[in-house]
């Protein structure tokens, strides 16, 4: 009888830890894409999920190493900052790259993500 008091006495404090348990899940979505390497490249980079309070995304565009548009934007919901510069003559390597900041009660997760290509 003892041996049955414990095991409802232990079921019982994990089910109180499994309830306490928030019932959503923090989850963050992130990328950076270039869409044209043409006459105008550019692109964008974009930050979504679900659990946290907003998202910010800090974008930039080099252009052979040098920033040369950078943009930003923030949401409840799902942030993305488009970038792009026109092309001048001859051969030039583009990189875009993503800083991706989620924020919970003050509290940032930040990732990063880049894309690059060459016109």
């Amino acid at each position: 009888m003892k041996g049955n008091k414990y095991k409802i006495i232990l079921l019982t404090l994990i089910l109180l830890l499994v309830c306490s348990v928030p019932a959503y899940a923090l989850s963050m979505s992130y990328k950076s894409k270039i869409t044209n390497l043409g006459s105008y490249p550019g692109g964008y980079s974009y930050t979504s999920g679900s659990g946290y309070d907003y998202y910010v995304i800090n974008n930039y565009l080099f252009e052979d190493g040098v920033v040369v548009d950078p943009g930003t934007d923030n949401d409840p919901s799902w942030a993305q900052a488009e970038v792009g510069a026109n092309s001048p003559s001859g051969t030039q390597y583009w990189l875009i790259r993503g800083e991706h900041y989620a924020n919970l009660n003050g509290t940032y997760t930040y990732k990063t993500s880049s894309a690059s290509g060459q016109s």
